[in-house]
């Protein structure tokens, strides 16, 4: 889920048009991915847990 929001946020980026006149997706779009997959894992391995409800 990381990766993917981490494409979705970096493709507004990717789609401006550089100095040059190119549109860089790959340099551009794959730290973005990088960073996403890695906060995403780190997220559902160290998250906070929620507490469990007691029946009463």
């Amino acid at each position: 889920m990381g990766s993917a929001l981490g494409l979705a946020l970096v493709f507004a980026v990717a789609a401006m048009l550089s100095e040059t006149g190119r549109h860089d997706y790959l340099e551009i779009m794959a730290p973005g991915f990088v960073v996403g997959a890695i906060i995403g894992f780190l997220t559902q391995k160290t998250g906070t847990p929620v507490p469990a409800k007691r029946s009463s």
